[in-house]
């Protein structure tokens, strides 16, 4: 049945003290059916653990993670132009202990643009 062990040391995992969010869009009509809006987000988290037995490798500092994207819709159509992770902030999405020999952690996504369309039906 095994033996107990006192684990109350360690840190719950992807529990960070703070996190906060600020987002803001504004929208604006340029023509009878062209509408054109911006957006803006900042997302904070904490410093935190990743996996359950608290990696030092595998822990999260404090990050701020930036979005943004310009977006047109024309009648069904959209076309965002998009920033995602804009300041390119470094952290670890997963992380595994596995057995003590190893570990395995995923990275977040670096800083990444695109276009995006989109029609409706």
């Amino acid at each position: 049945t095994g033996t107990p062990v006192d684990a109350t040391f360690l840190k719950i995992r992807r529990a960070p003290k703070w996190t906060w969010n600020l987002g803001a869009t504004y929208e604006t009509e340029i023509t009878d059916n062209l509408t054109g809006w911006v957006t803006g987000d900042v997302h904070y988290i904490g410093a935190h653990e990743i996996t359950f037995l608290n990696n030092p490798n595998l822990r999260n500092d404090g990050q701020y993670l930036v979005d943004a994207s310009v977006n047109v819709r024309f009648d069904q159509t959209t076309v965002s132009l998009f920033g995602k992770n804009l300041a390119n902030e470094k952290g670890w999405t997963i992380g595994y202990d596995v057995q003590g020999i190893w570990s395995y952690g995923a990275p977040r996504p670096r800083r990444t643009y695109g276009v995006a369309v989109t029609q409706t039906f």
